[in-house]
Parts: C-alpha cells; structure tokens; sequence
C-alpha cells in the first residue's frame, strides 16, 4: 500500500477509535480462546490470560494492563494496538493483514512479538519523544510514520540509526542540546515522505540555525548563518539592519560575518552611521586645525589650498581669508572655507560638503604680550547615505559646528632672528547632527617658535613651529614654511600639521598663496 493511502487508513482508523465507543475490560479474562470483533481498552488493574485471541474486524487495542494471550489477525484484517501495558503474546498476521503500532506518549514506547510485517505511527501530540527510543522500539517494524511528531534526538543515539523506512508526515520537529556531531553525517537513514522537518536547537548561540534537509534517502543536518537581527538583537536596531539589507550595504556585510551578539555590538558601536558624533569626525578634524590659525603679522589675502586626512577619510578643500592691521597692534580676520569629505571603513561610505566663515582678532603691545581669538561656523551636508539612531533611518542628515578659541602669552626675542611664544588658551566646539548634540571644551599650554633669518636677494624667509598639549590628553604639531618678496608683495607658505587624539592621527598639509598689501 502506498505511503498515502497507508497514512489516510491509519487516520480513518484513529480517527474512528477516538470518536468512538470502546469495551473497556477491567477485570481479569480468562480461557482457551476469544474472538474480538469491537475496541476495546484494557485498564491497568486488568489482566487478559485467554490463551488465544482472534481479531476478526479492523479494530482498535488499548493496553494498560497486561496481556498474555496471543492474538491472531483474520486475512486482510487490520489491527491498531496502543500499548503502555505488557503484551508477553505472540501477534500473528493472517494474509494480507495489516497491524499498526501507535505511539503518542513515552508509555507507548513498547515492543510487541510481531509474526510478520507491521508498521509504527508516531503522533506524539506535542509531547517530546526520545528518538533512540522510538527507533529503538520500531526497530522490527517496516515502516516508521513520524507525524506531526516532536523527538529529542539524543547525543548518544548511533548516527544514521534506522534501517526502517521513515516516512515524514506534517511538521516533525528534531530536537538536540547540539547538532554538531551530525555536521558531517547523517541522522537518519531510509527517509522518505513529503513532511517538513524542523531541527530546534537548544544552545543559546542566537547567531545560527540547523536546518535539516533529504538528500538521497538521507536526512542531514546543516548549520546556516541567522541574518534575521530582529530576532537576535530584539530592538529597533534589528529591525533597521534588516531593512538596510535591500541595498547590500558594507555593513550588513560586516555584520553577517561576526561570530557573536557581542561582536555584533560591537560593530554597530563603531559604525559612523550609528554614532553622529563618529559620522562628524572628519569635520571636527577640519575644525581642530582650522583653530590653529591664530596669528599674521601682515595684512594680506590669503587663499589656501588644503587637505586633510585621518583613519578612514580624506578631505580636500580651500580656504580664504583677508587680514587687515590696524594701530601696528591689532589684527582683524574674515575668512571662509569649503570641501569635500570622502569616508570609507569596512562597515561604512558615504561623502559630505561642507562650508564655513570665521572671524579672527589679536592684539600684541610693544613689550611683546600678545592675544589671540578665532570663532567660526561650519555646516555640514552628507550625501547618499543615512544616520541611524533614535529608533529610525534619517536620509542625508546634516550637521553644524560652532567653535571658538582664545589664548594669550609672551614674545620672547631669543635672538635677532628668532622668537619663542609661550601661551595658554582655551578652546570650544559645539558639534550638533540631527538629533544628537555635544560639547568639546579643553584648556592647553603651547608655544611657537619663529624663525625669520635676514633677507636674501629680496627674500624673505621664515620658519615656524607650533606644539601644544590640551586637557583631553591631545597633542598638536605644526610647522610652516614660508617664503615672500616685498617688491612682488606676494608670499607662499606651505604648512604641515598633525593631531594626534588617543590612538587617532589626523593630518593636514596646505599651500598659502599670499598677496601683500
């Protein structure tokens, strides 16, 4: 009989025994012989000695109890036995006749004496079934049906264990505490059927999944990597990488490969799109060694051509300013900025512009006390990438900084040529995106050192250090280069700067074309 037509006759039988009337015996029979022609449910207290039991009609046995007979099935007759009990007889099968074990609980996990051929239906019913010992009990029978049944496979069961056909039937449910032994071999053998098996792992790795799959008769087991966030994390954030996977984002690719929640974290940490204050570094950079730009001691139009980098970015720009003396004392700078940001990490990209004006004013008095301030905006726009935070996606957000910084000090001639300008100041840096804001303020000691030999030919040079240390542990170097000819009233400078921040470095180099008047 095919695999169908076998399942659709055992629930046409189950189904017939549950909705219908049964003889229940729960008392002690005794005798040579008895035939059995209705369903009947032997009790636990009950005991049935008949030496010979004739089953002449498709019926249905439940033992409690314990049976010592021997039980003979007619040709072509059908017998359904669910047997917690003790069955110490013998079952023979006439012609043609069929005889189906049903196992629903671990009670009905009991072997039976079979004269011939019969099969095991496995309807567990939510309840948890031990695998070895189902197959174990089903080990004569031909057939085993696992439907809609839940097993624990247990981590000393054989591999491969069952030269019994299977058949799958509905959703049947594998249950192990690790399915790593099975990585490399199968479960079971001589599997066949058209039910879906679900494999439940009991660790506590949320990252990955078995999946059970029939290959060649076979059931196997293999590990697949869990992408579904929502599930792992169980937070907006996981609902959000979920949806970014549409676009094949550098993150999501990070992610899928971490081996950990943890890991997973930790990636999400570090990514500039879900820290607005990471997403603004290249910027707060720009802003750090624009701020170095305290002091001239002429009054020119200056344009400069800079750039900037870091770990993970690039930035290219120009800068204007004109500075006017007034008194042979007092300085006034206006100037302006633009460019380009270009980041890219192992989990993020994405580019910005942005744009700035600031302001500058100094005083030094003729016994060499000087001071010195810079304030100045800067707005920010990103482009084709988004921000993620506060439980949503925010498309080319946008960002502001204000700064301003003030310092004082003393000139100290050291000789002719050259200058030493100690100083302390003060600076400030207020970082705004979208919905996160934050404030940067430190105090710091530095000096410059100005070295201005006599003229050659009409030249005019000039050499310049600065190094200072602030309270945020951040140390700054920059050196300038510079070369003018009052005849022309034109100089050029090139300039060299480096921020080292922790474990960060950013750099800067540029090129002041001036023009004297």
């Amino acid at each position: 009989m095919g695999i169908k037509k076998f399942c659709i006759f055992l629930m046409f039988v189950v189904g017939g025994f549950c909705g219908a009337s049964a003889t229940v015996v729960d008392s002690n029979l005794y005798g040579a012989s008895k035939t059995i022609t209705e369903n009947i449910v032997i009790s636990d207290n009950a005991t049935v000695a008949v030496k010979n039991l004739y089953v002449n009609a498709p019926i249905t046995i439940e033992n409690h109890g314990r049976v010592l007979s021997d039980v003979y099935v007619c040709d072509m007759g059908a017998l359904n036995i669910i047997n917690s009990g003790d069955m110490h007889g013998t079952i023979y099968l006439g012609d043609g006749a069929r005889l189906n074990q049903i196992v629903r609980d671990a009670d009905d996990l009991t072997f039976l004496n079979v004269d011939g051929g019969y099969n095991v239906l496995v309807q567990s019913e939510g309840r948890i079934l031990s695998m070895r010992h189902v197959m174990d009990v089903a080990s004569a029978a031909d057939k085993v049906v696992l439907d809609e049944a839940i097993l624990y496979l247990d981590t000393h069961m054989l591999m491969a264990r069952s030269m019994t056909n299977i058949v799958l039937n509905g959703e049947v449910k594998i249950i192990s505490d690790d399915f790593s032994n099975y990585y490399d071999s199968a479960i079971l053998n001589n599997v066949s059927g058209d039910g879906r098996v679900v494999l439940v792992d009991n660790s506590d790795n949320l990252l990955y999944s078995n999946v059970g799959y029939i290959e060649d008769g076979s059931l196997y087991v293999r590990r697949e990597r869990v992408t579904d966030y929502s599930k792992i994390l169980g937070d907006d954030v996981g609902a959000i990488l979920n949806a970014m996977r549409a676009g094949g984002d550098p993150l999501l690719n990070k992610i899928d490969s971490a081996n950990s929640v943890s890991e997973i974290r930790e990636i999400i940490n570090r990514s500039a799109r879900f820290n607005p204050m990471e997403m603004m570094r290249p910027v707060i950079d720009v802003v750090r060694f624009d701020m170095l730009n305290l002091g001239t001691d002429d009054a020119a139009l200056s344009v400069r051509p800079v750039g900037v980098a870091g770990d993970d970015y690039s930035v290219m720009g120009i800068e204007a300013e004109i500075t006017s003396i007034f008194m042979d004392k007092l300085y006034l700078s206006f100037g302006g900025e633009i460019g380009a940001v270009d980041y890219k990490s192992d989990t993020d990209e994405y580019s910005a512009v942005f744009y700035g004006l600031n302001i500058g004013a100094g005083y030094r008095d003729d016994n060499g006390m000087f001071v010195r301030a810079r304030a100045g905006v800067n707005m920010t726009e990103f482009d084709y990438v988004y921000l993620v935070g506060d439980g949503k996606i925010i498309d080319n957000p946008q960002g502001d900084i204000f700064y301003g910084v003030i310092d004082g000090g003393y000139e100290l001639d050291l000789g002719r040529d050259i200058s030493f300008l100690p100083s302390v100041g003060f600076r400030m840096m207020n970082v705004g995106i979208e919905y996160e804001t934050d404030n940067f303020m430190n105090f710091y000691i530095g000096a410059d050192l100005d070295f201005h030999p006599v003229r050659v030919l009409g030249i005019g040079y000039r050499y310049g250090l600065h190094v200072d240390v602030d309270t945020d542990n951040r140390t700054t170097v920059a050196i300038r280069m510079s070369a003018g000819s009052d005849a022309d009233m034109i100089s050029g400078a090139i300039s060299i700067a480096t921020i080292i921040d922790n474990e960060l470095t950013s750099y800067k180099a540029g090129f002041d074309l001036r023009l004297l008047f």
